[in-house]
């Protein structure tokens, strides 16, 4: 990048920005793919997912991203209950060959959270954006603001290309979670730093 960009606290002004860039940087992610394999299903849906995301996020002030619009990130602060009334009718459009799956899988990352942490629900940069350090900067500035309330941050990843990122960051692999056909999600923790 030849002038590194802003990282910033999105507002709800923003919504429909942070939301898009989501959309694109999780286009070919192996779990929400798996769970919506059609693309207008993909479109459609997710767009709700990071929009529900996105509208409770703001309550923390857990949603950062560049002055450009390219990359988000959505935090929930510990304890947080997210809420997904919003997005059970997109349920419906989850292929039947893997409903069970998919429920049992929502189930075990609910049961697998580490609710006193930190939570990063998305990271994502638009593709053509994606190699420049922009996901690697958000993340960065995000976690400075976590280290200095001294507090911990959790996630899960189904992208092995991923890994390396967290871990360059602090998180730690903590288990996997997989059922049946499911990609594999790792989960990850990052212990306070001082």
């Amino acid at each position: 990048m030849n002038e590194t960009p802003v990282i910033k606290k999105l507002d709800p002004s923003q919504l429909e920005a942070a939301s898009n860039a989501l959309i694109m940087g999780f286009s070919s992610d192996p779990f929400h793919r798996w769970l919506m394999p059609d693309p207008t299903i993909y479109y459609r849906n997710f767009k709700l997912f990071t929009e529900n995301a996105c509208k409770q996020s703001f309550f923390v002030d857990g949603v950062y991203g560049d002055e450009n619009n390219y990359g988000t990130a959505v935090w929930f602060s510990p304890g947080f209950d997210i809420d997904f009334t919003d997005i059970s009718e997109a349920y419906k459009d989850i292929p039947k060959d893997r409903i069970e799956e998919a429920f049992k899988i929502f189930e075990e990352i609910d049961d697998s959270r580490v609710h006193d942490a930190w939570y990063l629900e998305y990271l994502a940069v638009d593709p053509s954006k994606q190699g420049l350090g922009l996901g690697s900067l958000i993340l960065k500035e995000s976690l400075k603001v976590i280290d200095e309330l001294g507090e911990a941050a959790y996630l899960e990843s189904s992208n092995p290309k991923n890994m390396s990122l967290y871990e360059r960051y602090g998180f730690r692999f903590l288990k996997k979670i997989q059922v049946g056909s499911s990609p594999q999600l790792n989960t990850m923790i990052r212990q306070p730093k001082k």
